[in-house]
């Protein structure tokens, strides 16, 4: 079990399995472990802590949790049916099987957590920005994957103005300097 710190104090438990999805709490176990002076490694009932950077509050936290549980493919007791190596070279998975929920009979495990995942990010616009800065700077790859998806996807075939106004960035370039650019890209502005 590892407890992990948001930036706002707040503290979370989570499976050894969940928690070595992310490169940053995996790499902080592994200098918890070297600074220790105990044969005994973090994954052996014993809890780490693990302090994350301040880009993680607790407000967004609990989904990056709730995505990691799912895909290490942790049940409800903390089991897992997930093999996961974590720096030392220890694999951090239990034997423990979980059944994975589906309305498809016929749909393969794989199919289910592509929906899922699918379903996970189809959320609001600020939760999924925040969502995609923490998979990015806790270096979850698959959660920072479908949540880049989701946002490009939310800007696919929009203008720049109107990418402008969904990502709320301010149009800093003066008419001059646009006009510039038009003419020096011609190709990236269709004729209106």
């Amino acid at each position: 079990m590892i407890s992990v710190e948001c930036s706002d104090g707040k503290t979370f438990d989570m499976p050894l399995a969940a928690a070595m999805l992310s490169t940053v709490i995996r790499n902080s176990c592994k200098i918890v472990d070297d600074e220790s002076d105990s044969d005994k490694p973090s994954g052996d009932g014993e809890i780490t802590m693990v302090k994350l950077p301040h880009q993680v509050p607790s407000t967004i936290f609990p989904e990056v949790k709730k995505y990691c549980m799912k895909h290490a493919k942790v049940d409800e007791k903390g089991n897992s049916t997930a093999t996961v190596f974590t720096n030392t070279g220890a694999a951090a998975a239990s034997s423990s099987s979980t059944s994975v929920p589906d309305d498809d009979p016929t749909a393969t495990e794989e199919e289910v957590l592509k929906n899922w995942d699918k379903e996970f990010v189809n959320v609001d616009q600020w939760p999924l920005y925040n969502l995609l800065i923490a998979a990015h700077f806790l270096d979850i790859q698959g959660l920072f994957d479908i949540a880049s998806q989701k946002v490009a996807d939310m800007l696919k075939g929009k203008n720049s103005q109107e990418m402008r106004d969904t990502l709320n960035i301010a149009n800093d370039f003066t008419a001059d300097e646009q006009q510039a650019i038009r003419a020096l890209n011609p190709w990236a502005f269709p004729n209106p």
